[in-house]
C-alpha cells in the first residue's frame, strides 16, 4: 500500500476539533492547512485526532523498524 492510499483513509477533523490534542505529539490542533488534524482510525474521544505529519512520521518509523528487523536475520551463537 503506497502513501497515497494511506492518506486517503484518514478524514479531516471537523472545525470543532480545534483545541483538541494530537494523540502523538500532544500539541493542540492549530487548524493549519499544511499539517491538518485528521481522524486516522475508529478511535473516539480525545485520542481520535492526529496531525497528518505526525501520523506520517509514525508510519515511516514503524516501517523502518520492520524492515530493519527483517534485514538483520537470526542471531548467531
Amino acid at each position: 500500500m503506497g502513501p497515497e492510499s494511506q492518506t486517503s483513509m484518514a478524514t479531516c477533523a471537523p472545525p470543532e476539533a480545534d483545541g483538541m490534542p494530537c494523540r502523538i505529539c500532544l500539541l493542540e490542533a492549530s487548524g493549519s492547512d499544511e499539517d491538518p488534524l485528521v481522524e486516522a482510525c475508529a478511535c473516539r474521544g480525545s485520542i481520535r485526532y492526529v496531525h497528518l505529519g505526525c501520523l506520517r512520521q509514525w508510519v515511516e518509523g514503524r516501517l523502518s523498524l520492520n524492515s530493519g528487523s527483517e534485514q538483520q536475520g537470526p542471531a548467531h551463537t
